[in-house]
């Protein structure tokens, strides 16, 4: 019984990380929304220095709702978001610390781990391009019903017609989008 009690939480907490899958709702009719705010005189494939993008998806009933953010950065403004996404040294030594809890300090160091693999490759994506001197499109996308984010990050060329809110999604179930760009 003193096993299984560690082993059903730690469960729940992986599950918590890792996500579930499906979700059947019915549609929320979507509000009228902008997606970029392009003027008559604007230009198109101008570059630019970065840019945010925000969409929300949600259906009645709750069982669908994300929230999609998108930071589209430089490459000087990726190597400085890539620095502060890193895990610390204090951290690292949170996760040792918690590995002498006994019975549950295994699991808790295992779930550390996997948070921490997950932080160095999500920060990895990021400096592939950014080192390059390339610009990179970060998705941030939390799902509020199961409590779970997902993060990636991917090749941005620099110019305004790129950003703009995320449509990967259904857009029955689109409730607000903007994107806002930085000159």
């Amino acid at each position: 019984m003193k096993k299984i009690i560690p082993l059903v939480l730690s469960l729940t907490v992986a599950s918590g990380l890792v996500g579930a899958t499906g979700a059947s709702a019915t549609t929320v009719t979507p509000t009228p929304t902008a997606s970029t705010d392009i003027g008559i005189m604007a230009e198109i494939d101008q570059p630019v220095s970065g840019g945010y993008a925000y969409s929300h998806y949600l259906a009645s009933g709750g069982r669908v709702n994300i929230e999609v953010h998108e930071l589209y950065l430089n490459a000087a403004d990726a190597r400085v978001y890539a620095t502060k996404s890193e895990t610390s040294i204090g951290e690292g030594a949170f996760w040792f610390g918690a590995s002498f809890i006994p019975v549950a300090g295994p699991y808790l160091s295992s779930l550390g781990f996997l948070k921490t693999v997950s932080d160095s490759v999500f920060v990895s994506s990021i400096r592939k391009y950014a080192d390059k001197g390339q610009g990179v499109h970060v998705v941030i996308a939390k799902d509020n019903f199961y409590n779970t984010t997902t993060r990636s990050a991917g090749y941005w060329n620099g110019l305004r017609d790129t950003v703009k809110s995320s449509s990967s999604l259904n857009a029955d179930y689109l409730v607000s989008s903007y994107a806002q760009i930085k000159y």
